[in-house]
């Protein structure tokens, strides 16, 4: 079996995408730390030091016996392969492909219009005097509530984003999804009988998202 090392995740553990990569590294029981830091530098967000691990600035960092991976979907599939004999991924290539892909549509599509574009709002409002700018939300609601329904669509009846068995995908969506549950928009477009709102509760469930994830 491979030896796991301490994997250091430069990142901030309120991120979703960092937190994806901790939920991983619980699942697989690989030692971590998260924290702003590699070696002698010091980081804050948006900080121009990232760039020597990152050519674009971006957390969560991963660092692997001194290699600096970047990119979440990148960096849980390769600690899913080298340290969870790829349990959260699939032997048939077309299967396999379709967690791909929705690995791409949560890092981009539903981190954008969920995290990027509307929650960070009340996280870090830019309204008069540091309100929250209730109408760059409620503009927001129509894009949240298609997201919701397309993966609502896509969940159908299976108990996870891509069938019966947990993926790399649903560690990628949860952070985000939990924080939308818990936000002042969760009741609004998450109501306790939507298949969602089941498919949260159930992947909360997991030890790895109770240490993870926000408190209810």
């Amino acid at each position: 079996m491979t030896t796991k090392p301490t994997i250091s995740i430069v990142g901030v553990p309120f991120s979703n995408f960092v937190r994806s990569v901790m939920l991983i590294c619980e699942e697989h029981a690989i030692p971590y730390t998260v924290k702003m830091e590699h070696k002698e530098d010091k980081f804050e967000l948006r900080d121009k030091g990232l760039l020597k691990l990152n050519p674009f600035g971006k957390i969560p960092i991963a660092i692997i016996n001194d290699q600096a991976i970047c990119e979440t979907a990148t960096i849980i599939r390769l600690l899913d392969k080298e340290y969870g004999n790829s349990q959260f991924q699939a032997e048939d290539p077309i299967h396999n492909a379709l967690i791909d892909q929705w690995c791409a549509f949560a890092s981009i599509y539903v981190d954008k219009h969920i995290i990027r574009d509307t929650l960070l709002e009340f996280f870090f409002p830019k309204g008069e005097n540091g309100t929250v700018r209730f109408d760059v939300v409620e503009a927001n609601v129509p894009k949240l509530r298609e997201i919701v329904q397309t993966l609502a669509t896509q969940l159908g009846e299976n108990a996870y984003i891509c069938g019966d068995h947990v993926s790399l995908a649903d560690f990628l969506l949860i952070p985000t999804l939990d924080y939308l549950k818990n936000s002042p928009l969760g009741e609004q477009l998450l109501p306790k009988d939507n298949v969602l709102t089941q498919y949260i509760s159930r992947m909360r469930s997991r030890s790895s998202c109770q240490k993870v994830l926000v408190a209810k």
